[in-house]
């Protein structure tokens, strides 16, 4: 972390000398718990922010006595970021190795978002075996079943759920999303409710999860708008026999927590595509004049996912 030395050692720092100093300590501290995974999150993100010419202050006291991560200002814009750390997979930690017997996988003709996740151990006999169940799942299941792959000693070989209905004609696999998740999807939401109750009062706010999962996006995605559902109460659309939305469990849904109206993702995983981030705008919400360029501009966000009423993406 030399641009944190640089920033630490001089006069005119785009983060002030003693919070620079104070971060680069809790990031060389010996031990490697949550607390400095959050570090590093924060780390990642300061180092985006000030690389685009943002100026940033920390831990800046709300007058509820909470704080926030990062005031961010840029030209004639500032906000408020509140940076909170989903571990899923330490950055670093190695690649997951694709198998090509998944590509039989993406031939199915069926039209959904298919999560997959399997034992990294297994060998081939048993990759073929695991893919074999996953096809027989797939082709009679609906949007939200999941299943429990298993030799025939009972041995677990993965996991495969039906995430959401898309528009292509087969199967897109998302890899490396994990089995449990629900409970990621709980975990995304309490962090999400966290970082709301240290909003600044009538100010910008802008709350950014920091993770190294590859299919992490995919998870905070069901954490804000809701869980992917068949939806009986609706006229399907022309040419399919059921219609698709999302159930009402989101951190979104139906008005709650009605002052967060922008939320990102960003893959603090040097193994990573670096450019892997995301920018959710909460439907019917204007963002301030140059707000979502500062943003977009700062973080580099390509992927930018305005969602509308129905929660469609």
């Amino acid at each position: 972390m030399d641009w944190l030395r640089m920033i630490e050692q001089s006069t005119e720092a785009s983060i002030p000398r003693r919070q620079a100093s104070e971060m680069l300590q809790r990031l060389e501290a010996p031990s490697r718990d949550t607390r400095y995974m959050s570090t590093l999150g924060e780390v990642e993100l300061a180092r985006l922010l000030v690389d685009s010419g943002c100026r940033l202050e920390l831990e800046v006291p709300t007058p509820s006595g909470r704080t926030c991560d990062f005031k961010v200002m840029l030209e004639d814009r500032e906000c408020y970021l509140h940076v909170k750390n989903f571990v899923t997979k330490t950055p670093g930690s190695g690649q997951l190795l694709i198998s090509n017997r998944l590509r039989y996988l993406e031939q199915i003709r069926q039209p959904y978002v298919v999560a997959i996740d399997w034992d990294p151990s297994l060998q081939d006999r048993q990759m073929q075996e695991y893919v074999s169940l996953c096809s027989e799942f797939i082709q009679h299941a609906s949007v939200g079943d999941e299943f429990i792959a298993r030799d025939q000693d009972g041995n677990e070989l993965g996991s495969c759920r039906i995430m959401a209905k898309w528009d292509g004609n087969c199967i897109t696999l998302a890899i490396g999303v994990s089995r449990a998740f629900e409970g990621q999807v709980q975990r995304v939401q309490s962090l999400l409710k966290k970082a709301y109750a240290q909003f600044m009062p009538s100010s910008d706010n802008i709350i950014v999860i920091c993770s190294a999962g590859q299919g992490d996006n995919m998870i905070i995605d069901n954490a804000l708008l809701g869980s992917h559902v068949e939806r009986w109460d609706r006229i399907p659309p022309p040419g399919s026999r059921v219609a698709h939305g999302r159930s009402d469990d989101g951190f979104w849904s139906e008005s709650r927590y009605s002052q967060s109206a922008m939320v990102v993702w960003v893959n603090i995983d040097p193994e990573v595509d670096p450019t892997r981030r995301r920018l959710w705008i909460r439907p019917g919400f204007e963002p301030a004049p140059g707000l979502e360029s500062m943003l977009q501009k700062s973080l580099d966000i390509h992927d930018r996912s305005v969602i509308t009423p129905d929660h469609r993406r």
